[in-house]
């Protein structure tokens, strides 16, 4: 047993480092390849080789979804290939690079991983345009040929970042994953000024072409560490947010659900990915107050809001890390008085739809139909027709929210027969 540990740990510490490997592989296959030229049959198609390898090289972001940093291998073909070579490359290795793509699940839906390699080919066929209608006209007598490289690799990776994103965008928004530019810019800078530094680097020789990579494997291994510690950050709130639900005292899943809802609401009423983020993680939380009021069989009628909306605001000020979603769970309690705030209005629709799909009431009228009604003014109006909106555009989405509840349902229903069995 200890011999199998012992072999456990030593691939858990291997396989995080292996994963730089294609970042390695395709950048260093690209400058030895670039400056042996494009046009041998052989070179082709171990660039086109190359050039799925590099798409493989994913960072994992922070506020969900992934961006390939292998695009600095692309525009970097782009901008040192004849234009008809680095199209066929290009196609060749994306339809390479399409089954992996296809199989990952952990990315998102088909439709999502589809809109993806369809985003990828039009940005690489966008700066194989620039490049022959623009880019070729550049030349200036008398200026440093690394500076025009720089404007080229500039100009060409412009054009396929901005037709990629603007594609992924429009696939992202049938099912509400759309990607924040302001967040992901930096990592777009990132990318041209890589495919620029291996450009440039080249021209003086393969070995400075290989530090050029350094950069971008710096960068996948930072974001990847920030993913982690918000990843641990969303599962400590999960894990608070199944205490009511162990308890008793709220519906198994109805934090879950009501999360799910309100971070399409937020995404659809136009706030940024970290308010997105914000506004889901305090809906996830909206009931904790109820683990300090008395049990379901002593109490006299339902909570009131006002105590509810306080009791919670204490508890999330008190862990310290939380404190900056009292306010929304404040204003979030069903039954209070108006919202205050479009985030708190967010949480309460929500949390009220989650209610009304949830119950075993037989509903005459669409619960959504019914949400609307049931909120005729102010920012509680404003969510509920997005939500009637988004339920129209997206069908699935009661089953997303209610399939992302699945497992921790299961796990807090597990909790709680295991400390009925303990009572007993």
């Amino acid at each position: 047993m200890t011999a199998v540990t012992n072999v456990t740990t030593g691939l858990r510490r291997i396989v995080p480092a292996l994963s730089a490997v294609p970042a390695i592989v395709a950048l260093a296959g690209a400058a030895v390849l670039a400056s042996a030229g494009y046009r041998d049959e052989a070179a082709a198609v171990m660039l086109a080789v190359v050039v799925a390898a590099g798409l493989a090289l994913h960072v994992n972001l922070p506020w969900g979804g992934r961006l390939t940093l292998g695009h600095a291998v692309l525009i970097a073909l782009v901008v040192r290939a004849d234009p008809a070579d680095a199209a066929l490359i290009a196609a060749a290795g994306i339809l390479m690079a399409l089954p992996a793509w296809l199989h990952q699940e952990d990315e998102g839906p088909l439709a999502v991983r589809l809109g993806g390699v369809a985003a990828v080919l039009a940005g690489s066929m966008a700066a194989v345009f620039v490049r022959v209608l623009v880019i070729d006209d550049i030349t200036a007598a008398g200026v440093d040929p690394d500076v025009l490289t720089v404007v080229h690799a500039a100009l060409i990776g412009a054009a396929f970042l901005g037709v990629d994103h603007v594609g992924r965008t429009f696939v992202g928004r049938r099912v509400g994953e759309r990607p924040d530019l302001r967040q992901a810019w930096p990592l777009y800078v990132t990318i041209l000024c890589v495919a620029a530094l291996i450009d440039v680097a080249l021209r003086r020789s393969v070995a400075l072409a290989l530090v050029a990579i350094v950069p971008l494997v710096v960068t996948r291994y930072t974001f990847q560490r920030y993913t982690t510690a918000r990843r641990t950050y969303a599962q400590t709130t999960q894990a608070l947010s199944l205490l009511p639900e162990v308890a008793g005292l709220t519906p198994l899943g109805h934090g879950e659900r009501t999360a799910v809802y309100a971070a399409a609401v937020a995404a659809e009423v136009g706030f940024d990915a970290d308010r997105c983020q914000r506004v889901a993680t305090a809906a996830r939380l909206h009931h904790i107050g109820h683990i300090s009021l008395h049990e379901p069989e002593e109490r006299q009628g339902p909570p009131d809001p006002a105590e509810l909306a306080a009791v919670s605001g204490e508890i999330l000020r008190e862990t310290g890390f939380l404190s900056d979603l009292a306010e929304i769970v404040g204003d979030a309690q069903p039954g209070g008085a108006p919202t205050a705030t479009l985030d708190g209005a967010v949480v309460r629709v929500c949390s009220t739809l989650d209610d009304l799909l949830e119950s075993e009431d037989q509903h005459t009228v669409d619960p959504f139909v019914e949400l609307v009604a049931l909120y005729p003014a102010g920012h509680e109006r404003t969510a509920a027709v997005a939500l009637l909106a988004l339920q129209n555009r997206r069908p699935h989405l009661v089953g997303d929210a209610r399939g992302a509840a699945a497992a921790l349902t299961a796990v807090a229903a597990a909790s709680g027969s295991a400390g009925h069995d303990h009572d007993h």
